[in-house]
């Protein structure tokens, strides 16, 4: 096991990232952002990219 796991070094950062995903309404993962805003369609092929698509113009 490395050394980090057991100092707990990175606790910091892991709780910033739990933190940042509540205020961005995360409540299931995994979650999936599109330019900044959360997608919460079906994830299948079709649907997905064209809501990447829709973003990109």
């Amino acid at each position: 096991m490395p050394k980090e796991f057991s100092k707990q070094v990175h606790v910091d950062r892991i709780n910033e990232d739990i933190e940042g995903g509540i205020e961005s309404g995360v409540t299931t993962t995994p979650a999936l952002f599109i330019n900044g805003i959360r997608y919460t369609e079906r994830w299948n092929t079709t649907e997905l990219m064209a809501a990447m698509i829709a973003a990109s113009h």
